[in-house]
């Protein structure tokens, strides 16, 4: 239908100018709706892969899990906004993730080194956005046993002679492949918790990688898999406050993927982190960045899932129109409500509930200079009812001089008023004179 505007001159100019804001409207959504599909052309996704019977596998942390087949999942180049990958309950997260074939089987393993088997057949099949079932009703389980770790059969490509399980403390323990899956027996133990602390986490490996255990603060050790005896070491010394999050198994030229909580990631090549001649060591720094919360092996044909709990309430966010924001009379209120309540989460819930100490904070990644040990140990005192003295006086290593040690050297001592810094080699020793940070 071809329609050509009509003279308006004889228009009474109220309903002239109606019609022309009209008209304005309409242009502006016409352009909106180009830009949109331009800039979905310029970020268009990488092709799907033909149909596959390998599944993504998510399971929260009680226990309810779904499967959707990979080649449903579009390809997204790092940084992406992701996609909905299972509908959650916010008071259970998504906890594990992984990829397996249709035909192969699970292996659940408790808090208390039980392991039992589950065909991924029968874990429900739902779309990329749906919502699991529950796995364990099908397990003999104890009253007071949770699932700690889950994994997969290989797939077919990897060659994977054992399975390599790692405690939080730091304990290491190779299992032959041929007593796992479909040939293991319910409830078997696959390890003596009271030794190491309950599993954290597991991988396939060769029989001759690299094993690489890392850490929640980021350290990390590498040893080879062939040092590692029938019943086990010590494979990582890990201090009290951190634990294991993650090992991977390489070869002494692969990587391996590194993530923090953030969701910043890194591939940190074994050739540039040197090996130890035996386990049992207490690591060394992996990765500086944030919490690290998974460490995977990888290569360069290999691609990523990650899986983060509420990141898709901003996206909605921003699509029901909420943007810049952080101006007052552009911020929508009800659209974060909107998104929160389509997302099957709650605002009080980040909101209007006390934290633990040891919880990540949702600002945990803006660097203040003031480390977050120091202002946590604040917190305690004013709890106890203690104060510091002024720290013009003493020094209680907040953070501020590292971060700022360039703009502390050119800046005069009275001006800047902290004490003046001794070097460590005189510290906790008699001087005549305290050696201040700056020149002259």
């Amino acid at each position: 239908m071809n329609l050509q505007r009509p003279d308006l001159s004889h228009v009474a100019p109220a309903v002239r100018a109606y019609i022309e804001a009209l008209e304005a409207a309409l242009a502006d959504l016409q352009a909106a709706q180009a830009g949109a599909e331009d800039e979905g052309r310029e970020t268009a996704l990488e092709p799907s892969e033909p149909p596959t019977t390998i599944q993504v596998i998510t399971v929260s942390a009680a226990g309810v899990g779904k499967r959707t087949p990979r080649h449903l999942y579009s390809r997204q180049r790092r940084g992406g906004m992701g996609v909905f990958g299972v509908e959650i309950n916010e008071q259970d997260p998504p906890a594990f993730l992984l990829l397996a074939d249709q035909g192969a089987t699970l292996t659940l393993v408790t808090d208390q080194g039980r392991a039992f088997s589950l065909p991924v057949a029968e874990v429900v099949e739902t779309p990329v956005f749906g919502r699991g079932r529950t796995l364990l009703e099908r397990l003999p389980l104890r009253s007071d046993e949770r699932l700690a770790l889950l994994f997969a059969d290989p797939l077919e490509e990897r060659q994977s002679a054992y399975l390599t399980l790692v405690t939080q403390r730091g304990q290491v323990r190779r299992i032959g492949r041929q007593y796992l899956g479909k040939n293991l027996q319910p409830g078997t133990v696959l390890y003596n918790v009271a030794e190491g602390g309950a599993p954290a986490a597991a991988c396939w490996s060769s029989g001759g990688d690299e094993l690489m255990i890392v850490t929640r603060a980021g350290l990390g050790i590498r040893f080879s898999e062939r040092l590692v005896p029938v019943r086990g070491c010590l494979g990582m010394r890990v201090d009290p406050s951190d634990r294991v999050v993650g090992v991977a198994a390489v070869p002494p030229d692969g990587g391996v993927f590194l993530l923090t909580h953030e969701g910043k990631g890194t591939i940190r090549l074994l050739s540039g982190f040197s090996a130890n001649k035996e386990p049992g060591g207490g690591g060394k720094v992996a990765i500086k960045a944030g919490r690290v919360v998974a460490a995977q092996g990888v290569t360069q044909q290999d691609d990523l899932f990650l899986l983060s709990r509420l990141g898709k309430v901003i996206r909605r966010a921003w699509e029901l129109g909420d943007k810049f924001d952080a101006w007052g009379e552009q911020h929508k209120p009800e659209a974060w409500r909107q998104a929160f309540a389509e997302c099957g989460l709650s605002m009080d819930f980040y909101t209007h509930r006390p934290r633990p100490i040891d919880e990540i904070f949702p600002w945990d990644h803006i660097d203040v200079a003031v480390k977050k040990k120091f202002l946590l140990e604040d917190y305690l005192m004013s709890q106890r009812g203690e104060t510091r003295v002024d720290c013009r006086n003493q020094c209680f290593a907040c953070g501020i001089l590292p971060k700022f040690s360039q703009t502390r050297s050119e800046t005069p001592a009275q001006a800047w008023e902290c004490p003046p810094v001794v070097p460590k080699h005189l510290r906790g020793k008699q001087v005549g004179e305290v050696i201040p940070l700056i020149p002259g």
